[in-house]
């Protein structure tokens, strides 16, 4: 199954996946109009190279020849048919005050498993010099992504990872194994 071009999502900080499915203003094809972009064009999903998901910084050979990852996911995403003020848009929602690194989430498609993925991550801005001009703009316009986790399936863990969980304070005491729940209790649960 194609990656639907509608689905690529970007959202500023670390936001949970109801909350970045949960407005057009985070698709990447419903970014806001610029007055650069003449008609025909649009913004467009990240190119075919960008769903490319490299699962860890580094592998690491250890002495018994077995391999291991080292680091958080990696990706970039390229954008073809960038204008000027396209890149400012991107700046500014992004990169605000001219950070050359910032805290994202980004839903994206992965090759290799066959689906759309959700990662909390850090996106970095290339220098623009080494942006491939093109004209007047920008083609492709690349953002990296660094250090990647993949977003908690469920607003609750997304909450209890942030510290802002509902769960009771006895329900986080017995997942820590501090819990005052009987020994009769605990077995109750553990049969359901």
């Amino acid at each position: 199954m194609p990656a639907d071009p509608d689905e690529f999502r970007l959202a500023p900080g670390w936001v949970s996946r109801a909350t970045i499915d949960g407005s057009s203003a985070f698709q990447v094809t419903q970014f806001t109009r610029q007055s650069d972009m003449l008609a025909g064009r649009q913004w467009v999903r990240p190119d075919s190279g960008s769903d490319i998901i490299d699962d860890a910084a580094a592998y690491v050979e250890s002495m018994d020849s077995h391999v291991g990852g080292y680091g958080g996911v990696e990706f970039a995403w390229g954008f073809q048919g960038m204008t000027p003020l396209m890149v400012k848009f991107v700046r500014d929602t992004y990169f605000a005050g001219g950070d050359k690194s910032a805290l994202v989430t980004a839903k994206t498609w992965n090759r290799l498993m066959g689906s759309f993925e959700y990662y909390h991550c850090i996106a970095q801005w290339r220098k623009p010099r080494g942006q491939s001009p093109a004209a007047g703009g920008f083609s492709p316009f690349m953002i990296d992504f660094v250090d990647g986790e993949l977003v908690p399936t469920t607003d609750n863990q997304f909450a209890y990872l942030r510290g802002t969980s509902i769960a009771t304070d006895n329900q986080i005491a017995y997942m820590k194994g501090t819990s005052t729940t009987t020994d009769n209790q605990a077995a109750h649960l553990e049969a359901v």
